[in-house]
């Protein structure tokens, strides 16, 4: 007996949609994180820089940080009930971050999450964003309902210079930050995207087959203080992350320039702010798309649960504020 002939269009049989595979967190303090090096009598906060959790967390990472004599530190955590130590690889004050993202939709964080068409275009970028709309306040009860902080996330390989030559981790990291980090995470990405952009021009790049952002280091380094206020009233200092870099000027005001218009003076300020001399230290030898074909199918999976809500990042996974 044959088969009957089935009519186009059913709808099919969904899947279950698996859970993307974890990243390696990359930390950053900003000067609040309680922090004793070797040879330090006591924490203390202030010291600033990137590391990473050794002791077992990624075995991979912890070889790695062995064959290079990557020196250490201890960080405390508060906790309830008491405090934890454990110790992580100091990465230093400068690195270099490989972003595996199409780069920012829009300018800000909150502009990236302004209506769900934006949320669902940076998740498809390959950046996770949560920011939960929740009041500050609840009639009756003032102080039952803290305000909702930001989380930006976005994942790459990390590069560090050692041995006066650049050595890259070939497995995915994750930078996650949360409060006014995201800002200086979002602004870092933005300039790299028109960094990238200005190498289309130089490297004369068709429209269809524009630099990507993983095809350029994005070098981070620690910013200046900046005195920030705090939720009780109080003020801190902290020292931010930044991009580092060349002409931070010239690229944004390259940036602001979107109509049809405006093109040619964008192009040429990014020209101007770009040049091809810089552009030869940031570039990525080809291998590297390797690892980009490889894991950006999980990194977008990652991106789409982070940001409609189905992942939710561990508080000890980064402790930037």
């Amino acid at each position: 007996m044959s088969p009957r002939s089935r009519p186009p269009g059913l709808p099919g049989r969904a899947q279950i949609v698996p859970q993307p595979p974890a990243a390696y967190p990359l930390q950053y303090s900003n000067g609040n994180t309680l922090i004793k090096r070797p040879g330090d009598a006591r924490f203390t906060k202030g010291p600033v820089g990137f590391h990473c959790e050794a002791g077992g967390r990624n075995p991979a990472f912890d070889r790695f940080a062995r064959k290079y004599a990557l020196p250490t530190l201890e960080v405390k955590h508060e906790r309830q009930g008491g405090s934890e130590i454990k110790p992580h690889w100091d990465l230093g004050e400068t690195i270099s971050f490989i972003p595996l993202t199409r780069g920012p939709v829009a300018p800000t964080v909150s502009a990236s999450k302004a209506t769900p068409h934006l949320l669902a275009q940076t998740a498809e970028a390959g950046i996770g964003l949560v920011w939960p709309d929740s009041p500050r306040t609840q009639p009756g009860h003032p102080r039952s309902i803290k305000p909702a902080k930001s989380k930006l996330a976005v994942r790459g390989y990390l590069v560090l210079r050692v041995q006066d030559e650049l050595r890259v981790f070939p497995q995915v990291v994750q930078l996650t930050t949360t409060g006014r980090m995201t800002d200086k995470l979002m602004a870092a990405l933005r300039l790299h995207a028109l960094v990238a952009e200005a190498a289309d021009l130089h490297w004369n790049r068709p429209p269809d087959d524009p630099v990507g952002c993983y095809e350029l280091r994005l070098p981070l380094r620690v910013g200046p203080e900046e005195e920030w206020q705090g939720g009780q009233g109080g003020q801190s200092t902290v020292c931010p992350f930044v991009a580092d870099h060349p002409q931070v000027d010239l690229l944004l005001a390259a940036g602001k320039l979107l109509h049809e218009d405006e093109i040619s003076k964008r192009q040429a300020l990014l020209k101007q702010a770009v040049t091809p001399a810089y552009l030869a230290t940031v570039k990525l030898n080809d291998q590297i798309l390797d690892l980009v074909v490889r894991d950006w199918p999980q990194v977008l999976l990652w991106a789409r649960q982070f940001c409609f809500g189905s992942i939710e990042p561990s508080t000890q996974d980064f402790h930037d504020e």
